[in-house]
């Protein structure tokens, strides 16, 4: 089908797309593409799926209104507000929590279902948050403002870091940063982008 993967379904079935400010939902296999009603949303900035597969998170804003997180049921029904204004966020692994960030980088927890949320200890604004651990109970972080950057895990509750690993090409000439950056779940393979600006100096003789 047509538009932008946003990801597939935790059962493999089911494959999530956006087009032109339309989120699609096409299968895999045997079944019926499906749209997903809009509500009030004007644009998306990003969607995913919860765990059960049943529901996803939406992202966006609504007109002439800061961008907030959704929760919307695959089956029908438009999206539901479940964080504040001016954040975006993600699903934790047990689709119990969500993680969403307000403009600045503060981060902050709430149950999926609404309520209080808390704020996660010991992230700065130098920090990329590159997703969760398999249990919930950390997250993975990505520090680019150095060269070579940091793979930490971060505990939630205390905000410890432990370093995973240091990650920098092998040639450092010119690297300015890194993004990006992916682990799998058992942390022994990741991915990562950077920055790289090289220049030539040149001597000229007899300039006046």
């Amino acid at each position: 089908g047509e538009g932008a993967a946003l990801g597939l379904s935790p059962d493999g079935k089911w494959a999530l797309a956006l087009i032109k400010a339309q989120l699609m939902i096409y299968p895999t296999g045997p079944g019926e593409t499906r749209r997903l009603p809009r509500g009030d949303l004007d644009t998306y900035q990003s969607a995913g799926w919860f765990p059960d597969g049943k529901s996803v998170l939406v992202c966006g804003n609504e007109l002439g209104k800061a961008s907030r997180c959704y929760a919307q049921d695959v089956s029908g029904g438009p999206p539901r507000p479940v964080t504040p204004e001016a954040t975006k966020g993600t699903v934790s692994p047990d689709g119990l929590q969500i993680l969403y960030s307000k403009t600045g980088g503060t981060y902050f927890i709430q149950r999926a279902g609404g309520g209080a949320a808390q704020p996660v200890p010991g992230l700065t604004t130098d920090d990329e948050v590159t997703g969760w651990s398999a249990d919930g109970r950390s997250l993975y972080v990505f520090r680019t403002a150095i060269v070579p950057s940091r793979l930490d895990r971060l505990d939630i509750a205390s905000g410890r870091r432990d370093l995973i690993r240091e990650v920098s090409p092998t040639d450092r000439t010119g690297v300015l940063d890194a993004y990006a950056a992916a682990l799998t779940d058992d942390t022994k393979s990741y991915a990562y982008g950077y920055t790289r600006m090289t220049s030539q100096l040149f001597l000229v003789e007899g300039a006046r």
